[in-house]
């Protein structure tokens, strides 16, 4: 009977070893999905930020295309205002 006993102790032992071991697999395993979740914020925050770089960047192109078109348009003479000249150059 104590052999028994005995057995079962050091099955019991065992036993609490394993789960032990288990629980710091369970552990590890926990810790490591938190660091993932912080690296995949961090990416996410970091592509949100591109994206909003990137529509600045858009809107900053469009606006600089719009502001060229219109230098260009002012600084191309009106052919209108050239004729316009040279009737008070030969009135005048």
């Amino acid at each position: 009977m104590l052999d028994h006993v005995g057995e079962i102790t050091k099955d019991v032992d065992r036993l609490v070893i394993r789960m032990d071991r288990a629980q710091k697999s369970v552990d590890a395993a926990k810790e490591s999905l938190r660091m993932c979740q912080i690296s995949m914020e961090k990416i996410q925050r970091r592509r949100f930020k591109l994206d909003l770089m990137e529509d600045d960047k858009s809107h900053l192109d469009s606006t600089s295309h719009r502001n060229q078109a219109q230098r260009n348009h002012l600084e191309t003479p009106d052919p209108s205002l050239g004729l316009k000249q040279q009737e008070l150059s030969m009135n005048g």
